[in-house]
């Protein structure tokens, strides 16, 4: 028997995405080192990019899965929410397009809710009153094993 516990916390770190945000900062603080008048409107740009930066760096995709369902945090949008097996008709990992959803993050769209950081792998969930869920993972080879263990043990 295997271990059917599996768990994963992803965030939306990325050295291009925090070279991006450093070149903004730098851009919007320049009229602080030069002699302008809008330094009021570089001060808001500062601050709000900075904002920006600190929720980039607060959010997090917790995802646990064991024989009781699928918990998922995604901080700070969603707390906690529990999928529980008896409410899923398909788990399956599966290769995605950002694209799908309109971008990573905490997505609503025709194809159905989506909970990704980064990446083009996810759990995704069909459940039974027809809802689709996509979870997006790091590592997919392992959600993998550890959802074909909790399906096996559930069908057997």
């Amino acid at each position: 028997m295997r271990n059917k516990f599996f768990s994963e916390e992803q965030n939306f770190f990325a050295p291009w995405l925090y070279i991006l945000f450093a070149v903004l900062v730098i851009l919007a603080a320049y009229p602080f080192f030069v002699d302008t008048t809008e330094k009021e409107a570089s001060y808001v740009s500062v601050v709000l990019i900075l904002a920006v930066i600190g929720l980039f760096v607060w959010m997090r995709l917790k995802t646990q899965i064991d024989e009781q369902g699928i918990l998922i945090r995604f901080m700070p949008f969603i707390r906690q929410k529990l999928i529980a097996w008896q409410d899923v008709q398909e788990a399956y990992v599966r290769k995605y397009s950002a694209l799908e959803y309109g971008g990573w993050g905490y997505r609503v769209s025709f194809g159905g809710v989506a909970y990704t950081t980064k990446g083009k792998y996810g759990l995704q969930l069909v459940l039974k009153n027809g809802k689709k869920i996509l979870v997006g993972t790091q590592k997919p080879e392992e959600v993998m094993l550890v959802i074909n263990e909790i399906l096996n043990d559930r069908n057997a």
